[in-house]
């Protein structure tokens, strides 16, 4: 199974040193690993796919370059990101839950930044064609069908970067009661605060705001291991 993992320089640029250890150490089933982006860390020994991404354009418009590759080279594999860490052993047969974080029939004010705006509009949409809006969104490892995005991709304009592709393919592909609530399988840390790693979690993800010296610390003290992908 390829596991794909898009990458640009970040301000700490050890995020993916540690995640592919995590990997490394934790994922019990075969898989290839696919770096594609315009960042390749120099320690970095593997498959890498230089796709250069624009600092004028959004996070989602330059993903959209980056999937316009996979879907014409890559059949099923599992999609996650530098900030994903896994925590616990897991096998493919975990990765291919489609988690959710909510109902969105459930919210009652939308938050409408930039990303907010990317989740209502396919939200909008899945409700247009009769379809559950759950949030599919939980920064987790993704597994994907490709020949099933291939379906959705023009419509919900995830080809121009306009919409969510997790949150599309979940409602459209899944009945829902085959959905799972991520409840506690995730450890997210999205602010400064205090770092209190939740040990029954299986995957730990932050982003920069969260980012703190401590986790930082945290997560070379989790995994202070080299991966194979070292040199």
């Amino acid at each position: 199974m390829k596991v794909i993992i898009p990458l640009i320089e970040s301000k700490w640029s050890e995020e993916i040193r540690f995640s592919l250890r995590s990997w490394d150490k934790f994922y019990s089933d075969k898989m290839e690993l696919i770096l594609i982006g315009d960042f390749k860390p120099d320690w970095f020994k593997g498959n890498h796919i230089h796709i250069q991404q624009s600092k004028k354009k959004t996070t989602e418009e330059n993903l959209a370059k980056i999937w316009w590759f996979i879907l014409n080279e890559c059949d099923d594999f599992i999609w996650t990101n530098d900030d994903i860490y896994l925590m616990k052993e897991v096998s493919f047969s975990e990765l291919e839950k489609p988690l959710y974080l909510q109902d969105l029939n459930q919210v009652k004010i939308r938050n409408m930044n930039r990303w907010g705006r990317l989740l209502w509009r396919t939200a909008d949409k899945l409700k247009e064609e009769d379809l559950t809006i759950f949030n599919g969104e939980c920064h987790t490892p993704y597994y994907y069908q490709n020949h099933l995005i291939k379906k959705i991709f023009y419509d919900y304009e995830i080809n121009i970067g306009k919409g969510l592709l997790r949150t599309a393919y979940i409602n459209n592909f899944y009945d829902k009661d085959e959905l799972v609530p991520m409840g506690n399988k995730k450890c997210g840390f999205y602010s400064p605060s205090n770092i209190k790693i939740n040990e029954s979690s299986i995957y730990l993800n932050h982003d920069d705001f969260g980012l703190t010296s401590i986790l930082k610390s945290k997560i070379e003290e989790l995994f202070p291991w080299k991966s194979r992908w070292e040199r």
